[in-house]
């Protein structure tokens, strides 16, 4: 069968965009998080493309990722400002202001991370063999969001020091795409009480005694119970808002 056009300005947008032994900082976060859903198998979706608080979730389990990454090499490694000097690891983990749910038609506004957990992935080789398509060149470590630091960003050393089981010298990070599925599992079950459960004002855990009728009060702030892409909604009606008890009083009082 002929390929049709549309077919063929796909092909090319992928070639051009992705398919590349050096990615671009504006497309390698796509690719990385494709990557580490096909990483962690069957049940997990991307769902970076509806303006989430988070990029990859499991819609059964209601458990939310957000990946971060970084890569030694970038397209302007080798100009003169740079002269081949690997760029320095740091990611982004600040606290999102807002985020959207029923596919980017409800902002929600927010004052904490509202993912479950964070894989940051660093692609350190350079150089001729430096290649980012390749899966088997990326390193990964895994944290619960209880585990970060209060700051807006988090260096690569820092995610080594808090990743690692033993004293890893230098900056590599303990995971391969072949383990990383497995330690996402393991951090799984080490966290308390998921994201969606919890109060996106003040963070603390929600019951179902917490009125689910709740709107929000004088400070506007909306707390989804089951807020999220894990099923399709037909309207902002259809969603459930749940607010903790301590932040209700602290709209009475505003």
């Amino acid at each position: 069968m002929a390929e049709s056009q549309r077919e063929r300005v796909f092909r090319s947008i992928a070639t051009d965009l992705y398919d590349q032994r050096i990615m671009g900082n504006q497309y390698r976060p796509h690719y990385v998080e494709r990557l580490i859903c096909n990483a962690l198998g069957k049940g997990w979706n991307v769902v970076s493309a509806s303006w989430n608080g988070w990029d990859l979730e499991h819609p059964r389990t209601r458990v939310r990722i957000e990946p971060k990454q970084s890569a030694a090499e970038q397209p302007w490694t080798y100009s003169v400002r740079m002269q081949g000097r690997p760029t320095e690891g740091t990611f982004d983990i600040r606290k999102p202001k807002s985020y959207f749910v029923d596919d980017a038609k409800v902002r929600v506004p927010t004052k904490v991370r509202t993912a479950d957990m964070f894989i940051f992935a660093r692609h350190p080789v350079m150089g001729r063999d430096a290649d980012h398509r390749d899966f088997e060149q990326w390193e990964f470590g895994v944290l619960p969001e209880s585990r970060l630091p209060s700051n807006d960003r988090i260096s690569l050393r820092t995610v080594v020091k808090l990743t690692s089981t033993s004293n890893v010298r230098g900056n590599r990070l303990p995971l391969t795409y072949h383990t990383l599925g497995s330690e996402v599992d393991r951090a799984i079950r080490s966290v308390r009480s998921l994201k969606a459960r919890r109060c996106v004002n003040c963070d603390r855990r929600l019951t179902r005694s917490s009125d689910p009728r709740a709107r929000g009060g004088a400070n506007g702030v909306l707390h989804s119970l089951i807020g999220g892409s894990g099923q399709a909604r037909d309207s902002a009606a259809s969603f459930v808002w749940m607010i903790s008890r301590q932040c209700r009083i602290s709209a009475r009082t505003a």
